[in-house]
């Protein structure tokens, strides 16, 4: 091996190691990348002040391709009011992090706060796709005419920086379009119920995606570009800062957006939330007003905050506290709350999009059980079995008493059914399921989870589709465990779970509401999810009742209102034999069947004052309590259909 090709040999390895640049999840090898060399050897035309470098023109062009990071570091720029034009490789941590993982995912929905370059950071990505790869289309929508062809412009930027060996030129070059030699282009338009309708668009943007005047303005243009991304395997960017959450609102359908994502902890199947704080913008020199963080920042990006969500909220706790109640005290986020006004700085600074005062709990009760908060020790697994949606913060200990709460919904609708476990001595949160399944598959994983955390006290809700998941545990799998109560119903007694009512309703939501706002109530729970607590984000009342917001749900808080509702039973009638504990309608316990017919004759025996030699006298009280302790759980002995029921439970 030559000198040179020595030196063009470690130039690539160190490069791809540098960018972290990957191949079905491993490091590309230099030997994987030689396939792609024409054997055309230029010096390279870096726009980073880098040193120049011998290149192979198929190789770089590869590379790039695969790492839109190198692409644009390497020739991006961008401008900073204040600081000029300024290269892209002074991009922030979490832009540059943002750039080795937006190409893992098919919808990408970004939070932002003020002046934080998503907006930049989106043209640049444009900028990539546009000139590496050949016909592609892409669509930037944007809340006006002006606001568009400025993302544009940012883009338009960059192609002078393009090196001459790439061979792009363009074809045509106006206010709203840009044609590349490579059959790629770029159009930026105005939003609209019919924007993008027509085009065959490969990635779109909707920036500023809260303020299109209308809710039905984004679900006309998502309606019109899906089918196209869908097709072409395309990827739909959205951005933006908060602009309110009522439904109908022109920021609604970007709330919904955002919420459902926090809900499925900011991953669901392809999609992937960003959310961007105002403390990770670094000061720049000479652009006052500071906030004066740097240092701190930087130890948490030592850290790899953004890799690292337990470190991200560490920081979180640190820096949001100064924007929530210190602000007076920073120079920057003065500036912003006097200038931006009070519901701007709520929405824009602190991404807060319920600023009405309709939300249940307030901000101090929210950053309050944000700091307990975990990362589960594992995810959609139970015993090193996949089981997809199931967190995990504690794995079951022996001889620990566990209650769960277990809310249905259908698993045709947006609604999840939610499994929330917690210790029934200190209701710390251990486990909690949520997922879109059927009924018969809820019954099914309700008894593995509650079966792994020692048979947990179960209480189902039976409202609806409710009832089936309770048949499934009651009856197919005899679960031990369940809470239970005879309702009579059509005339007819029967044995269901829990039962929502008008009132039952306000006693659960009412008694949850009170453990989280009261500092020496919540002592006695510790919630852990992340899911769970941006449900209550998003909890708001309506009318004289807590409800979700439009578009967001609450199975969490509720499959969590009932566990906490009932865990005094729970703790005094919990088993883990084959005992069965019913409760009467009043909610009361009944004596375990089971237990009961065991003692069953001491008990006749005892009625006849210890008259033991009279055994017809004996087994005619024996019936008698035998009749007494059916009636007092609800049953009719003299059953036949009862009776096949009592074989299991007296088994």
């Amino acid at each position: 091996m030559t000198k040179q090709e020595k030196e063009f040999y470690d130039n690539l390895k160190a490069k791809i190691k540098k960018y972290n640049i990957k191949k079905d999840g491993k490091l590309l090898t230099v030997k994987q990348c030689l396939p792609y060399a024409r054997n055309k050897f230029v010096m390279s035309e870096y726009k980073d002040g880098s040193p120049q470098e011998l290149i192979d023109v198929g190789i770089e062009t590869f590379l790039y391709k695969m790492s839109p990071y190198l692409f644009i570091e390497k020739y991006g720029t961008f401008d900073l009011p204040g600081a000029g034009t300024l290269s892209a490789k002074n991009l922030y941590y979490f832009q540059k992090e943002i750039l080795k993982d937006f190409t893992n995912w098919k919808k990408i929905v970004l939070t932002k706060t003020r002046q934080c370059g998503l907006s930049t950071l989106s043209s640049l990505i444009f900028f990539w796709k546009s000139v590496m790869f050949k016909k592609e289309w892409l669509l930037i929508i944007s809340k006006d005419s002006k606001t568009a062809q400025d993302f544009l412009e940012k883009i338009r930027l960059n192609l002078s920086n393009l090196p001459s060996w790439l061979g792009i030129s363009k074809k045509v070059d106006n206010v709203k379009t840009i044609k590349f030699s490579n059959g790629s282009r770029i159009e930026a338009l105005a939003r609209s119920k019919g924007a993008g309708r027509g085009s065959s668009p490969t990635m779109v943007i909707l920036d500023e995606a809260a303020f299109y005047s209308t809710n039905t303005i984004c679900e006309g243009i998502v309606a019109s570009v899906m089918p196209s991304l869908s097709r072409t395997g395309g990827t739909l960017i959205v951005v933006s800062t908060p602009n309110g959450s009522a439904e109908g609102s022109e920021g609604y359908w970007y709330y919904k957006q955002v919420s459902q994502l926090e809900e499925a902890g900011g991953i669901d199947g392809p999609a992937r939330l960003y959310d961007v704080k105002w403390w990770e913008v670094l000061d720049f020199p000479g652009i006052e007003p500071y906030k004066g963080f740097n240092e701190k920042v930087q130890t948490y990006i030592d850290r790899d905050y953004f890799n690292n969500p337990d470190v991200k909220k560490e920081a979180n706790n640190f820096f949001m506290p100064y924007a929530k109640n210190n602000w007076q005290e920073n120079d920057w986020l003065s500036f912003q709350l006097k200038n931006a006004g009070k519901i701007k700085y709520l929405q824009e600074v602190l991404q807060n999009f319920i600023v009405t005062g309709s939300a249940v709990f307030e901000e101090d009760v929210i950053d309050r059980i944000q700091k307990d908060i975990k990362e589960p020790i594992s995810k959609d697994k139970l015993k090193d079995k996949k089981l997809e949606g199931f967190w995990m913060w504690k794995a079951c200990e022996p001889n620990r008493k566990y209650i769960m709460g277990v809310d249905i919904a259908k698993g045709s609708s947006n609604d999840s059914t939610s499994v929330e476990v917690y210790d029934a001595d200190t209701m710390e949160q251990v486990g909690e399921y949520a997922g879109k399944i059927t009924t018969y598959e809820a019954g099914k994983i309700a008894n593995k989870i509650g079966e792994y955390y020692n048979y947990a006290y179960c209480v189902v809700e039976c409202n609806s589709i409710g009832e089936a998941v309770f048949n499934e545990l009651y009856y197919h799998y005899n679960y031990p465990s369940l809470y239970k109560r005879f309702v009579n119903k059509d005339g007819k007694d029967i044995v269901t779970g829990w039962m929502t009512t008008n009132k039952s309703r306000d006693l659960i939501t009412n008694n949850f509401i009170e453990h989280c706002e009261d500092e020496d109530l919540y002592k006695e729970i510790g919630i852990r999810s992340e899911r769970l607590l941006s449900q209550m984000k998003h909890w708001i009342w309506k009318g004289n009742r807590p409800d979700h917001a439009s578009g967001c749900h609450d199975d969490n808080i509720l499959a969590s209102a009932i566990a906490l509702y009932n865990v005094a039973i729970a703790r005094k009638n919990m088993v883990t034999d084959d005992a069965i504990v019913f409760l009467d309608n009043n909610g009361n316990s009944v004596k375990a069947m089971q237990e009961g017919f065991n003692t069953l004759a001491e008990k006749a025996a005892a009625a006849l004052e210890g008259k033991k030699e009279n055994i017809a006298e004996i087994e005619s009280a024996y019936r008698e309590k035998e009749r007494e302790m059916y009636q007092n759980a609800g049953l009719d002995p003299d059953n036949s259909e009862s009776s096949d029921i009592y074989k299991w439970l007296l088994s």
